[in-house]
């Protein structure tokens, strides 16, 4: 897959080239009917000629520090990388995307592929007061990307690490796997899985979010129950910081004071840039399965839902409840035959 910031959209989730149309025949007369709405108003957005955004403050003294320790095409301040690097992907940061209502933009953005780039960043951002905001596949929903700086700072650089996606090391033996932090979730499945491994981390950002991300953000996946989440499988850690390099080691288990893996994951970036993580992985399933069921109420599935997960030995790796409205939406567009035989006997049963 190509992560090109111009094959993503810089106003809203995804690939360019992915849409919903507009003539779907059943998705847009459903949500009339939802909102309860006789058309659904025309909402295009703001084109991103049309969009405020300010010139850079970047002295050049600055801008030459970066490209001396870069090369010039890594360190970027045209106006879709600035826009696209200005905030993550929640939905009140796409309705600002869409609107134009987005106040504050990275001034540079640079891409490193090295833990000592990292550091000369690092080192620039410190010389010349620049806030300096790590940014990863920029799916966060908590404003965690945002380029903000406070009031005494003169800007921001934004830290893309996408650059860095190797497997640096690979132990079958002790089930560890060594990237880079910027990886996505399909590419190190991929090597993973070359490999007959796999992590199991499956958030639901999965497809445009990386490794660096999920631990930076505690993430948690569909199959954290069975996997953990990003605090269980992060196993060691490399961070650069204004101090130098802060490494932990990847041991087993210890009783000797506190787990710093913990610091740094959900750190959102506060104590460093991850540059590195060691994981454990796990071998692949030799088999999946997977089991429906349907409930006259919520309060029945959630109860089945308890007991299965209370049980002792059952090799789960997610349950998911649907409420009676996502139950009713994924019925109606699971299939484009609505009157097909499976169909009919869900309603049946569900109304028996």
């Amino acid at each position: 897959m190509n992560y090109d910031r111009t094959h993503l959209k810089w106003n809203g989730w995804g690939w360019k080239t992915a849409s919903f149309p507009r003539d779907d025949d059943r998705f847009w007369p459903f949500l009339r009917e939802e909102l309860d709405l006789d058309a659904l108003p025309e909402t295009p957005s703001v084109a991103l000629e049309a969009l405020d955004v300010p010139p850079p403050t970047l002295p050049d003294a600055a801008h030459n520090a970066l490209t001396g320790r870069l090369d010039a095409d890594r360190v970027r301040t045209n106006r879709y990388e600035r826009v696209y690097h200005a905030t993550g992907r929640s939905y009140h940061d796409l309705l600002r995307l869409r609107t134009g209502r987005i106040e504050a933009f990275p001034d540079v953005v640079v891409y490193p592929e090295t833990h000592d780039e990292v550091l000369a960043v690092i080192d620039v951002a410190e010389q010349y007061n620049y806030a300096l905001v790590p940014f990863g596949g920029g799916s966060s929903v908590v404003g965690g990307v945002d380029a903000v700086a406070t009031s005494d700072q003169t800007g921001v650089i934004t830290l893309d690490t996408t650059r860095m996606h190797q497997l640096v090391d690979f132990n079958p033996d002790d089930r560890l796997a060594t990237f880079q932090s910027g990886v996505y979730g399909p590419m190190l499945e991929a090597m993973l899985q070359a490999r007959g491994f796999t992590l199991g981390h499956f958030p639901q950002s999965f497809e445009f979010s990386t490794l660096g991300g999920w631990i930076a953000a505690r993430s948690a996946g569909q199959f954290s129950d069975r996997y953990g989440k990003a605090e269980d499988f992060l196993g060691a850690a490399r961070v650069a910081t204004p101090q130098g390099t802060w490494s932990t080691a990847p041991i087993p288990a210890s009783a000797a004071g506190p787990d710093l893996d913990q610091f740094i994951a959900g750190s959102e970036g506060g104590l460093g840039v991850i540059t590195q993580a060691t994981v454990q992985v796990h071998p692949e399933p030799a088999r999946e399965q997977t089991i429906m069921a349907l409930f006259h109420s919520f309060e029945d599935g959630l109860t089945a839902a308890r007991t299965l997960r209370q049980a002792d030995g059952l090799p789960l790796a997610m349950i998911r409840l649907s409420d009676a409205d996502e139950t009713r939406f994924l019925l109606r567009f699971r299939g484009s035959d609505t009157r097909s035989t499976a169909r009919q006997l869900f309603k049946r049963w569900l109304a028996a």
